[in-house]
């Protein structure tokens, strides 16, 4: 199947799947400096060419990658707000089990790095974006909704980090999210 913008040829989903694929791969592998767009294109089976017409550089590529990986926390709005507000939490969790533990640590130990630019780019400005939006449907906008939106994925966050495991459903929908109302 092929994608296109209008310009050039149409581009190829499955290259662009398998680069971001690969990309994804060897940031978790290796690290974002221990790999060049040479090596994500010998392993994904396309030209450097490919890449650089895709992806202007080594940073848009991991950014697309890891947004690729973030529409897995993407929730789509209902007619029950605190359900929703629920199931994003509960993703959020959930991707603290797998891929996103190292770029978690990876963000705390190396705040200012090229990656962490990028893993806030792709993955933490969309996820607290769509998490304001869905709690603003809850509660409203009082004048302290900045902490309130701050505070379930904190302490989600820090669950994890002091447990070793992120909560569950029922802990984050009556433990967490009772501390986001307004009181």
């Amino acid at each position: 199947m092929a994608t296109g913008d209008g310009r050039g040829r149409p581009r190829k989903r499955d290259i662009d799947d398998a680069v971001l694929r690969v990309t994804r791969e060897l940031v978790d592998e290796r690290g974002y400096e221990a790999f060049g767009m040479r090596e994500v294109a010998e392993r994904a089976g396309t030209s450097l060419g490919a890449l650089y017409r895709r992806w202007p550089g080594k940073h848009d590529l991991v950014v697309a990658a890891l947004r690729a990986a973030a529409r897995s926390i993407d929730v789509t709005p209902t007619d029950d707000p605190e359900a929703d507000l629920l199931k994003g939490l509960v993703l959020l969790a959930q991707s603290l089990n797998g891929g996103a533990r190292p770029l978690l640590a990876h963000l705390l130990a190396k705040p200012d790095s090229e990656l962490s630019h990028a893993i806030r780019e792709a993955k933490i400005d969309p996820f607290g974006a769509a998490h304001r939006q869905r709690l603003r449907r809850v509660i409203g906008s009082p004048p302290d909704f900045e902490e309130r939106a701050a505070l379930a994925p904190a302490l989600i966050i820090l669950t994890t980090m002091t447990t070793g495991h992120p909560p569950g459903q029922d802990e984050i929908r009556d433990r967490i999210m009772p501390l986001q109302r307004p009181h």
